[in-house]
């Protein structure tokens, strides 16, 4: 049976063709299983098709679609908060209410010393987006401070 919250992949339009071939019924439903089959990934989109004749198809057909089901999504442990939230905890590690560093040596700091896997290409563009959302208002955990533009904690 069909079930439209199921992943499938698409299979191969030869492994479909040897499928139907071996079916004993007309040439219509050989044609449009033979469509939908191949199609099965995205099956709701096909031209006339509905749920309930093509799970009477599969059923008069006795064909497994278990063969087609995707597998499960790997994760890759790759996450944009995750590594925003590890970017905010260095830069929390650095930055005292005596430090010393601007905004450019802070970001500098995280491309230099970030050594996990991150789906940005840059984690300085990371850091510079957290160092500007907690820098800048009166309720901000850091500030700017002296004409040298330094980032200290709030005190």
């Amino acid at each position: 049976m069909f079930n439209k919250n199921t992943r499938y992949i698409r299979p191969k339009f030869s492994d479909v063709e040897n499928l139907v071939a071996k079916l004993r019924c007309n040439v219509t439903d050989k044609d449009k299983l033979t469509f939908w089959l191949a199609n099965i990934d995205q099956v709701s989109m096909c031209s006339g098709w509905t749920e309930e004749s093509f799970n009477e198809l599969i059923a008069n057909n006795k064909i497994d679609l278990s063969q087609f089901v995707a597998g499960e999504k790997e994760t890759t442990g790759l996450n944009r908060e995750q590594t925003k939230q590890r970017v905010l905890e260095m830069l929390s590690e650095v930055i005292t209410k005596d430090s010393k560093m601007t905004k450019g040596a802070l970001i500098k700091y995280i491309r230099e010393n970030f050594n996990q896997q991150t789906v940005y290409s840059d984690v300085g563009k990371v850091a510079s987006k957290v160092i500007n959302e907690n820098t800048g208002h009166s309720f901000s955990k850091w500030q700017v401070c002296t004409t040298q533009r330094h980032i200290r904690k709030v005190k």
